[in-house]
């Protein structure tokens, strides 16, 4: 069964989760510098005025929660991520989650893609929480 990180929206305990991911197998962290993001495009555009958005070129951590996740829900998970939008709003990959418990998972997590180029804050803890 795969596994998917969520930081932002995914997260079962911040307020705007929307979407029915999966059974939480804890919270962790991956390398990554997480970044409020300006919504600019895409189905969500106007409806966030930011976003959180992961850039795997940067030093840092992010903060997240771990889903246990069914194969049918990947190609969900992408169109609602955009990931097949050309350029990609996001893309996935599959990345090691250090549990706060101290084990090591492996899941996918969406970073931001090369169509968001539109950085507006880095967040210093690596939680999307903290900014709410």
């Amino acid at each position: 069964m795969p596994l998917l990180f969520g930081y932002g929206t995914l997260r079962s305990d911040v307020g705007e989760h929307s979407y029915p991911v999966g059974k939480s197998l804890g919270f962790g962290r991956v390398t990554g510098q997480l970044w409020k993001i300006r919504n600019t495009y895409g189905e969500w555009a106007g409806v966030m005025e930011v976003e959180p958005g992961l850039d795997r070129g940067i030093r840092g951590e992010t903060y997240g929660e771990v889903f246990e996740i069914e194969e049918y829900q990947l190609p969900d998970l992408d169109r609602r991520e955009q990931a097949t939008a050309k350029p990609p709003y996001y893309y996935r990959k599959l990345v090691d989650v250090r549990m706060v418990d101290g084990r090591v998972l492996r899941a996918f997590v969406y970073f931001a893609g090369p169509g968001r180029t539109t950085w507006v804050e880095k967040i210093p803890s690596g939680d999307w929480k903290d900014i709410l």
